[in-house]
């Protein structure tokens, strides 16, 4: 089977959207079409789609400050699920973000959901406060 990769745009999202709701993650009003939208024109490099024959069956977003990129929202049609497609998503971010000299990457897992949380171990990725144990991880939503 062969997999294009390419930027995601816009015009993808509704595929994408698709995507998320079917993979059951949790898809909020910061996902938006607007605000992806406005999210792709800030990382226009970062946030990937891998297209198939039957259309766009896997996704990425990904942004970085400069120093820092956080990761969210990797996802594959189950249809194509362990075909290497997440991680060459993955591997295609982490490379254009070395490219850009971004040291540091984040993501979340929701510590119940433990196919993400074997998939990202499996790539070598540890939880923050095991590359940083004096450091507590806060968020806030605004």
């Amino acid at each position: 089977m062969k997999i294009a990769y390419k930027p995601m745009t816009s015009a993808d999202y509704n595929a994408v959207r698709n995507l998320w709701e079917k993979a059951g993650l949790n898809v909020s009003e910061a996902d938006s079409f607007e605000n992806i939208s406005r999210y792709l024109q800030r990382n226009p490099d970062f946030c990937l789609v891998a297209k198939s024959q039957e259309g766009i069956v896997g996704a990425i977003l990904c942004g970085h400050d400069g120093r820092r990129a956080h990761i969210n929202h990797l996802v594959v049609s189950g249809k194509y699920r362990r075909e290497g497609i997440a991680t060459k998503l993955v591997e295609l971010c982490v490379d254009k973000l070395k490219a850009e000299k971004v040291g540091l990457v984040y993501l979340s897992v929701i510590k119940s959901n433990f196919a993400p949380s074997i998939f990202w171990n499996k790539m070598s990725w540890v939880t923050y406060d095991e590359m940083y144990p004096s450091v507590e991880l806060l968020c806030r939503k605004i």
